[in-house]
């Protein structure tokens, strides 16, 4: 006589229920989206062949102090919810006073905020300015 095996209906179920929750807990992570702040993350890279001290962006209402930059080192972000868009920082070097970027007086009209994400400010030379270093904001 031959035999026949048949799965017994509870094996079934719980093959069933598991795949549901696995399907269910798939679904669930996949839509999960980490929402980004709304701000701006700035880092300074130093593109100068000197050290800078104290660095501030020129424009931060918090006067937030980037600390000290070695020559073509980067700092760590820092979240700020809104910034300008006025690439300016100012500095300290071998105890003088250094300003980089664009000068814009205060008050004198709004000023276009950056975009939400992540920038990065770059200081350098520029022999065409007064001051003779320039900054731009590249956006990563």
């Amino acid at each position: 006589m031959q035999r026949f095996i048949f799965f017994d209906c509870q094996v079934e179920n719980n093959i069933m229920t598991r795949l549901i929750l696995i399907s269910f807990l798939i679904i669930t992570l996949v839509s999960c989206k980490k929402s980004q702040p709304e701000g701006v993350m700035i880092s300074i890279e130093n593109n100068l062949g000197f050290t800078l001290d104290s660095v501030k962006l020129a424009n931060d209402a918090s006067n937030y102090n980037y600390g000290t930059i070695l020559p073509g080192k980067n700092t760590a972000y820092i979240f700020f919810k809104s910034m300008p868009n006025v690439p300016a920082a100012t500095a300290d070097s071998a105890n003088k006073k250094l300003f980089a970027g664009h000068y814009i007086p205060p008050n004198s009209y709004p000023l276009p905020m950056l975009a939400n994400g992540k920038y990065t400010l770059q200081i350098y030379l520029d022999s065409t300015l007064f001051y003779l270093y320039g900054a731009k904001f590249i956006k990563n």
